[in-house]
């Protein structure tokens, strides 16, 4: 997975976009000629503080049914990813 952020001033500067192996298996599936990050991207992935446990985001990709979430560092602004592999790993 990888998270996407428009060019400073564009529509969505402040929230990043998530992109997974499967958006692009399904782009991939359809003929497209105009493969963009914006057009297969989740616009608003979840997204949780670093605040939140581990637990938490545990929760929320059972709840969702999802195998990435987001976390957003509040100090920086800056974002980071957990899979439910790093989750796994970690024996949760």
């Amino acid at each position: 997975a990888t998270l996407v952020r428009e060019e400073e001033g564009g529509r969505g500067a402040a929230q990043p976009g998530l992109i997974t192996d499967g958006d692009i298996r399904r782009a991939l599936e359809k003929p497209n000629d105009n493969l963009l990050a914006r057009n297969i991207m989740t616009a608003r992935p979840h997204i949780l503080p670093d605040t939140a446990l581990l637990t938490d985001a545990l929760a929320q990709m059972h709840q969702n049914a999802i195998s990435v979430i987001v976390i957003e560092e509040t100090s920086s602004q800056a974002f980071r990813l957990v899979h439910l592999h790093d989750l796994m790993k970690l024996g949760l």
